[in-house]
């Protein structure tokens, strides 16, 4: 069996309303809702570079989407549609599959930053693939299915055993 490990950072709490999980994650983002490009520019340091600015907020737009196979966004999305999407925000054209997504970019062998894409193998997933993308302390943002479309989840050890990369689109 390969062994993995990747410094994830300090644990969070998935109790907590998905809004402050993002507020974590970027404490001086305003709402998705009432970003402009002043906003943007007008962020202060504590905030990553502009494209994870974006990166979020395209999270905070498609969470709670539903999933649908093969949807690219962003009234619904599948789990690569959903990464596709969310780096075409940032002026990054990605392959479509899961498994094309994984073979591109940067392999990260040490510390997870956000932005960076989970590659997992999966049995449920017609492809064989699946892929997410982390956000910080264990969380990451998916399309997980029919049943629960796009969501936060934590990156635990179960998920872990099915990790087979990640890879880093940002410099």
């Amino acid at each position: 069996m390969l062994r993995r490990t990747f410094l994830l950072g300090a644990g969070a709490s998935l109790l907590c309303p998905v809004p402050q999980v993002l507020a974590d994650v970027l404490p001086d983002v305003p709402a998705a809702d009432s970003l402009s490009a002043a906003t943007c520019a007008a962020t202060g340091a504590r905030r990553p570079d502009a494209a994870r600015l974006r990166l979020v907020l395209g999270v905070r737009l498609a969470l709670g989407k539903p999933y649908v196979w093969g949807a690219e966004g962003p009234a619904a999305f599948d789990c690569s549609g959903l990464i596709r999407w969310l780096y075409a925000s940032v002026g990054l054209r990605l392959p479509r599959t899961a498994c094309e997504q994984g073979s591109i970019g940067l392999r990260v062998r040490d510390r997870l930053l956000l932005g960076d894409v989970l590659l997992f193998r999966s049995q449920r997933s017609p492809s064989g693939w699946h892929n997410g993308m982390y956000l910080q302390g264990r969380i990451f943002v998916h399309a997980a299915g029919r049943d629960r479309g796009v969501i936060l989840s934590l990156l635990g050890t179960r998920r872990l055993r099915h990790l087979v990369s990640v890879r880093r689109y940002l410099a």
